[in-house]
């Protein structure tokens, strides 16, 4: 889930530099650094400039309530409330750190937020900018656009001091004018799919989230085409319709294969020495290429690159036999549904266990933005030889 932490900047205990205090007090409690979860975390000042006098509706959370209520109200149009928003933190690592920092005179306590409520998303997730990833001890800092003056020496020192293996990342074009993720119906979907999913046995809120969170991680436009098949299996009330999600599985199988290892002429040789044809066609074997190449560092190399590779053609042929199951009746339809509701289930468990291999190397940050850059380029050109 998304939750914010919110405090209050003009606290008389909190200091001048209330940035700095936040920061030593939460990463004292050595909450964030004792997780196992990827979670970005973007901080500042919650901006009301277009929505003074509604302090209420910013303030409302989704499900998670941990707020100050008295204080936090207090704060309403007399006091700067300055917010760490973290992105896919589990309600567990959350009532953890909150434990932590109740006793805090200037803490207003924290909430949950959901980005498809227009209040969260302007104030929240659109204004703080972006400044870090945490995973346990490791930590990345943003800098954008391939942007490396933009890297903090001091405050990655000042991170190491709290525990942290730092080091810096280029978070490509996301935040910035070509991202078109970040808005109301995207977010919506999000929503939607997460309900869809927590549908599932063995789904959780918590599994829902991470399984987003690397999808948007790896390219945003694989999930439209997950959350397709999602909903079309979640209305389904007919084997056509049933279908239709099967071949929007496939599709992202198709994809994903695209996504992380791109078609080749040239045969692929393998560890076993076998030369494998990668082309366009060759949609697993292209996902079994990624898999050996992002597993190569895995402690347990061969039996990753079996158990990952034989499941990707195993929910493959799964996909491929759904999208041309024949009319039936009404009983047969309800057992193929469950099908289509196990597979659905095994493909998303499948690629949070594929992303888990080597997180660093399967992120895109450019990928979903290089047709937007490239036509904002082409049009930059044409204006200045005009």
């Amino acid at each position: 889930m998304n939750v914010a932490f919110l405090f209050n900047s003009d606290h008389p205990e909190i200091g001048g530099w209330y940035g700095k205090t936040v920061m030593d007090k939460i990463l004292e409690t050595k909450v964030i650094q004792d997780s196992k979860r990827h979670m970005r975390l973007s901080l500042g000042d919650v901006e009301f400039s277009s929505v003074r006098g509604r302090e209420q509706e910013v303030y409302t959370p989704f499900s998670w309530d941990r707020r100050v209520v008295d204080r936090l109200e207090a704060t309403y149009g007399k006091a700067v409330v300055y917010s760490w928003l973290f992105q896919n933190m589990s309600d567990e690592i959350a009532e953890d750190l909150h434990e932590e920092l109740q006793n805090l005179p200037y803490y207003l306590g924290a909430m949950d937020l959901e980005f498809s409520n227009p209040f969260h998303l302007y104030c929240f997730r659109n204004r703080l900018p972006e400044y870090y990833r945490f995973y346990g001890t490791n930590c990345s800092l943003f800098y954008s656009m391939s942007e490396a003056d933009g890297q903090d020496e001091g405050m990655k020192e000042v991170l190491e001091g709290f525990g942290f293996n730092a080091s810096f990342e280029d978070m490509g074009a996301r935040r910035t004018i070509f991202d078109n993720f970040d808005t109301i119906d995207h977010f919506k979907r999000i929503l939607n799919f997460r309900q869809i999913f927590s549908e599932f046995d063995g789904w959780s809120d918590n599994e829902t989230s991470q399984l987003v969170y690397d999808i948007e991680e790896l390219h945003p436009y694989l999930f439209n085409i997950l959350y397709a098949a999602a909903r079309a299996y979640s209305r389904a009330e007919v084997m056509e319709e049933l279908s239709q999600s099967y071949l929007s599985g496939r599709r992202f199988i198709e994809q994903l294969s695209n996504t992380l290892f791109p078609p080749q002429d040239k045969p692929y040789k393998a560890k076993d020495g076998l030369e494998r044809k990668v082309g366009q066609d060759k949609h697993i074997n292209r996902l079994a290429a990624y898999i050996e190449t992002a597993a190569v560092d895995h402690h347990n190399t061969e039996e990753i690159i079996e158990k990952l590779g034989s499941e990707a053609n195993r929910l493959y042929e799964v996909f491929c036999r759904g999208v041309h199951k024949p009319h039936s009746r009404d009983k047969e339809f309800l057992a193929e549904r469950e099908r289509a509701k196990q597979a659905f289930s095994d493909l998303g468990a499948w690629l949070i266990q594929l992303i888990e291999i080597n997180p660093q190397a399967i992120r895109r940050p450019y990928a979903a933005y290089n047709e937007d850059i490239i036509d904002f380029l082409r049009d930059a050109l044409k204006e200045r030889t005009a």
